[in-house]
Order: structure tokens, then C-alpha cells, then sequence
């Protein structure tokens, strides 16, 4: 209540000086502050005038005591007005339509009326008004509440206690409101955006002690910088997956690296050393076993004593060792784990006086799901996401991540250890995929994330005992939804079968083409219920998802479409005769022109071409989805592509 009532109030009182008997106009008088507005407004025994956007909202309206009641998404309402008050007009109108409809709105006022914009839409645009109106003595004012709360605090604070005390003897009613769970957000976008409230949306945490529907974990931002007077230190550091990383700092600005390995550096790693010098970082290579507390620790003193401060630690030491677990001796498992264990232990315990950004440890998904002839190595990076669990506990810094296999670089890149995770449904990532994800991850202030192409199913049919956990029971669940959508996505024909089509067919096959599109963004199950001759603006179509539209036509058809056509009252009849003159004549006939776009899997790889990994970031922070009680996860990847890029956290 208290914004809609603040809103109103401050608005139709303070600004407006409503006064008993004045006429007052509230458009969209279904929404929050709209319904605020009612009832403040017959307490003050205003006469009510409203405008709603479907017969729905006006006969809920009507249920209220409004009798005057007209349409708010068109100017017909500023006749309608003017009949109804004997072309007399009203004194306050309370304001949020835009464009056009706003200028009607200033034809309705009587002389002296006051003319109340709440909305912000021709604000930002710098609409071009008018002043002819004004030559009626009409006042203009423009209601911006949070800056009013920062500017006149005080003021606002008498209004809400005013109202709360108001709202306690029951003289104002609660708001109508639709209640969506937390995890339905993306769907409860989509219901405001079609106009369809009443009242207000309410977005719903799950109850303490309960478990939600999907259970969902927001992602919270923190603020990673890589810095050039620091130094950054990684273990592992003259392997493959501790050169990449290294590369990557320099590439972010780091100029001074301390590269731990149990061996010399190998040719290759030396003249990766030597790249890395020539882009102009300090690197110093030390020969040491992290899981010996001694020789880590003169590490440690060497670079105190010769380099700047240590600002971030990437711990990528480890080894694998393939066995049974039954035949496995107390050696083969120490010597799996203490990389694992006794290294990041005494890398905790050794920095612990330093000021960390980052303590970021490699692990691996073979810890949350498992990996068959290798306990020792699950069960060391286990202690890895355990460790950072126990760090940020006590308030320092920490990041395990899951790493599904690397491609061409890691322990997995063997193509018959690589090959055999795959047929098994974990597909490998590429190194620019992977250093796309860190540099995600360490923006993130999260402890545990798990980075994989998984197909659950696979894994599943090859192990069917996971089928019990929680973990793959969510999985699992979101896959065969997954896998619905795209079979009955692959019922339909694709753009190219639609311009390839017989000129007396195309017409009617793009039709349904571009309604099932609109249908989709717009949420709809049945693209069926479209009318061709609909202004697509009167579905509920908002700046947003007409961009999402434009971009789904220009990538399928390749007909480029002003956002203007969708919002400006173009009908879907109109829309396809458009889209039809415009898609390349190339495409007209071709079954190969839109093969990358469905015909044939689209390519994988996050990072291909120049621009790849920024739409991936920015996928990842788009299309957040819950897969465990304790996990948020993320799909990046074209529909149509057969991969899903998972980004779990724990």
C-alpha cells in the first residue's frame, strides 16, 4: 500500500488541491495507484471520472462506484469526457498514458485545472506538448516520488504515517493483487507488461522452513577488479589451465604473477612465460609442492619480500590417478588429494593476514556428480567446495568452481578421458568459454558454482542411481520441459521451408510463422487465439518485448522491422506482408541460407568470433533459472542449438 497511497495522496492533495465536488480524471484507474487514487479521492468527495484498458478492468471499476468509465488506449475518451460533463471538462486529471493520449488529456480540463503526470514515458522522451491548452490557466505538474522522498523527507513521512493511520481504522482497503512465486518472475513480467492486473504484483518468497516450488538463489553482484600494482599467484601455475588463467589476468590489466609448479616449466610453458612478458607482466615461475607447508611458505616470503602485495590466488594444482576405489591403496589416494587438500589448506592458513580480492580454487563437477574411477580426485575437490564454504563463513574471501572438462587444456582434454565424458553427456568447453565463465564468476559474491555442458539424461541412463538425488530429480525435470518445447518447436516448419514455399502458400505459412513468435514473447500457449487483423500494440505489447520480436524476425527471416511496425498499430496481416517484401530474395527458395539457424545445430562454442563472450555474460544474467534447493543455474545457447550451457550455483 504504502507507495500507490503515498503516490495518490501526495499527487491529488498536495499538489492537486482536490477539493469536495471538484471532477477528477484517473487514467489506468485499475492499477495500484490508480485504485489508491479512487479511494482517496471519494474520501475527499471528489466526483470520479476513469479510464481503463479492458471491459474487464471497467466492470471492476464499475463493482467500486465509479459510474464514469471510459477506454484509456484510446483518445476517445477525451469526447467522452467532455459528453459526460456537458463540455464542461474536469479540474484534476491524474495522468499516465503517453503520446497522444496525453495531449487528449489536457483537453479535458476545465479553466484552472491541474494536470498530475505520473508517468515517465514522454518525460524521457522530451514529447513536444503544446501550449495552447495552458492559455486556460492549467497547471503542469510532474510527480517524481522518490525524488520527492530524498527532497522533502519530512513531508513524507507526515503523509505515510497519515495514511497508515487511515489505513489502520480501515478507511482505505487494501490493494486487489495477483500473487506470483518468486521463481514465476519471468512470467509475472510478462502479465504487467500485457496489462493485464488489477492492482498490484505482488513477487513471493517462500515461507521460512518451507521448501518453494523452484527453489531459487539470486545471484548477487559484488566487485571484481584485476589491478597492476598487485600481485596475483596461481598454482598449478605452469600447467595448461594455470597458464590460461594467467594469460587471462594479463589480458585484464594484471602485470606481476607468481606461477607455482611441482616441476621446471616445460618448452611450452616457457614460451608461453615469454608471451606473457612481451605483453608486459613480471612473471616468476617457483618450483614447489603446495601440499608441503614448507616450500609453500618460502614461496609466500619470496614474493612479500620482492613484489607487490598479494591481491588473489587461483589454486589449479591437481592430479588424477584412475582406479577402482575398492583397489585403491592409501598412497594413490594421498597422492590425488593432497594437491587438492593439504595445498589449498595451506594456502588458506598461510594468507590468512593478507587483504584478498580473490581466493579462487579450481574444483571439479566430478564432486556434486560424480565421477566413476575417480573417488580420490571427487572427494579432494569436495574439500575444495568445502573450503570455500568455511571461508566465507568466517568472512573472507573464496570461490570454488565446478569445472566441467576443458577441451584443450586440463586433465580431461585426453581425448579418450574427454571422449568418454562426453558420451556420457558432459561435453568438454573451450578454454574461451571457460575464462569467459571465471571472469563472470569472479564478479560474483557467491561461494560455489558448477560450470558444464551436462545433458542430465545421459549421465542419468549411464549412472541410474543419481536418479534419486534432488539435484538430478530438478535437472532431469527441466530437461524434459526443455526437450517439449523443442519438439513441438520442430513440428512447425522452419524459415527457410517458409520462404522457400510455393508463392501461393508463403503468405499464409508465415502468418503462422510470425504469430507463433508473437506468441511466444508474448507468453501466449495458442498462437491460434491472434487475429491477423489486430493492431499488435493492443496485445500488450511493450518496448521490450517488441525488440525481442524485431530480433527474432531479422535473425530467422533476415527482414529487418522498425520497431515502430510493432508498436505504432501495425496488425499481424500487415507485419507479414512486410517481413514478405523484405526478406532477402536470396532466402526466397533456399534451404540453406538459415541452415546456422535451425536446420543444422548452431554453433556451440561461447566465444566464437570477436563478440562471443559478451552476449554470453550477458545471457547468463538474463535467463536465471533455480535447479536445487541451494543452486541458481543459467541456460546460454541459441534454442535451437542442442546444447545448454549450465551455470550452477550450490
Amino acid at each position: 500500500m504504502p507507495i500507490a497511497f503515498l503516490t495518490a495522496e501526495y499527487a491529488l492533495r498536495h499538489l492537486g488541491r482536490m477539493r469536495r465536488g471538484e471532477r477528477v480524471l484517473i487514467h489506468a484507474a485499475a492499477g495500484g495507484v490508480g485504485l489508491a487514487a479512487i479511494q482517496i479521492a471519494q474520501r475527499a468527495g471528489a466526483e470520479i471520472y476513469a479510464t481503463a484498458g479492458s471491459e474487464e478492468k471497467r466492470e471492476y471499476l464499475r463493482s467500486l462506484g465509479v459510474e464514469h468509465i471510459f477506454d484509456s488506449r484510446s483518445v476517445s475518451f477525451a469526447r467522452d469526457v467532455m459528453m459526460a460533463t456537458n463540455g464542461e471538462g474536469v479540474d484534476l486529471a491524474l495522468n499516465s498514458l503517453a503520446g497522444a493520449l496525453l495531449r487528449a488529456g489536457l483537453t479535458v480540463l476545465r479553466e484552472g485545472g491541474r494536470f498530475l503526470e505520473i508517468g515517465k514515458h514522454d518525460i524521457y522522451q522530451n514529447t513536444q506538448v503544446g501550449l495552447l491548452p495552458f492559455r486556460n490557466s492549467l497547471s503542469f505538474s510532474a510527480v517524481n516520488l522518490d525524488a520527492v522522498l530524498r527532497r522533502e523527507p519530512e513531508l513524507m513521512g507526515e503523509m505515510l504515517c497519515a495514511l497508515a493511520s487511515e489505513a489502520e481504522r480501515n478507511l482505505y482497503r487494501p490493494l486487489p493483487m495477483r500473487v506470483f512465486s518468486i521463481a514465476e518472475g519471468p512470467r509475472a513480467f510478462r502479465h504487467m507488461a500485457q496489462a493485464k492486473h488489477i492492482g498490484k504484483i505482488i513477487l513471493r518468497l517462500p515461507e521460512t522452513g518451507r521448501e518453494p516450488e523452484r527453489p531459487l538463489l539470486p545471484v548477487r553482484r559484488a566487485h571484481g577488479q584485476i589491478r597492476a600494482d598487485a600481485t596475483y599467484l596461481i598454482t598449478g601455475g605452469l600447467g595448461a589451465l594455470g597458464l590460461g588463467a594467467a594469460e587471462w589476468l594479463v589480458e585484464q590489466g594484471a602485470r606481476h604473477l607468481a606461477l607455482i609448479g611441482r616441476t621446471d616449466p616445460s618448452e611450452n610453458a616457457l614460451a608461453a612465460i615469454e608471451g606473457l612478458r612481451r605483453s608486459g607482466a613480471a612473471v616468476v615461475t617457483a618450483r614447489a609442492d603446495v601440499s608441503r607447508r614448507e616450500e609453500l611458505a618460502r614461496v609466500l616470503t619470496q614474493i612479500e619480500g620482492a613484489m607487490p602485495p598479494l591481491r588473489g590466488i587461483i589454486h589449479a594444482a591437481g592430479l588424477l590417478s584412475d582406479g577402482a576405489v575398492q583397489r585403491m591403496t592409501r598412497e594413490q589416494l594421498y597422492q590425488v588429494m593432497a594437491p587438492k587438500v593439504a595445498g589449498a589448506w595451506n594456502l588458506h592458513e598461510l594468507t590468512l593476514s593478507h587483504d584478498l580480492d580473490f581466493f579462487a580454487l579450481y574444483s571439479s563437477a566430478a564432486s556434486f556428480i560424480g565421477s566413476p574411477g575417480q573417488a580420490g580426485y571427487a572427494a579432494g575437490n569436495a574439500f575444495l567446495d568445502g573450503l570455500a564454504h568455511y571461508r566465507r563463513a568466517r568472512g573472507l574471501k573464496a570461490l570454488s568452481i565446478n569445472w566441467g572438462p576443458w577441451s584443450e587444456a586440463g586433465m580431461a582434454a585426453r581425448p579418450d578421458r574427454g571422449g568418454r565424458l562426453a558420451v556420457r553427456g558432459v561435453e568438454s568447453l573451450s578454454p574461451r568459454q571457460s575464462l569467459a565463465a571465471f571472469e563472470l564468476l569472479l564478479k560474483q559474491d557467491g561461494g560455489q558454482f558448477a560450470v558444464m555442458s551436462f545433458d542430465c539424461e545421459k549421465w542419468r541412463r549411464f549412472y541410474p542411481a543419481t536418479s534419486k538425488t534432488s539435484l538430478f530429480v530438478r535437472l532431469a525435470q527441466d530437461q524434459e520441459q526443455s526437450q517439449r518445447v523443442k519438439k513441438e518447436s520442430s513440428d512447425n516448419l522452419s524459415a527457410s521451408e517458409i520462404l522457400g514455399a510455393a508463392p501461393s502458400e508463403r503468405a499464409g505459412l508465415l502468418q503462422n510463422y510470425l504469430s507463433q513468435i508473437i506468441a511466444r514473447v508474448l507468453g501466449h500457449s495458442e498462437f491460434s487465439r491472434l487475429s491477423p487483423d489486430q493492431p499488435l500494440n493492443r496485445l500488450g505489447i511493450d518496448s521490450l518485448m517488441a525488440i525481442e520480436i524485431k530480433s527474432a524476425i531479422e535473425s530467422n527471416l533476415g527482414a529487418p522491422v522498425p520497431i515502430a511496425d510493432l508498436l505504432g498499430g501495425k496488425s499481424l496481416a500487415q507485419l507479414t506482408a512486410h517481413v514478405l517484401e523484405r526478406a532477402p530474395q536470396s532466402s526466397i527458395g533456399s534451404t540453406t541460407v538459415f541452415a546456422a539457424c535451425g536446420d543444422e545445430p548452431a554453433e556451440a562454442e561461447i566465444g566464437a568470433g570477436q563478440a562471443g563472450d559478451e552476449p554470453f555474460v550477458i545471457e547468463l544474467m538474463q535467463e536465471g533459472l533455480a535447479q536445487e534447493r541451494l543452486a541458481w543455474a543459467v541456460a546460454a545457447g541459441d534454442e535451437e542449438n542442442e546444447q545448454e550451457w549450465e551455470v550452477v550455483e550450490l
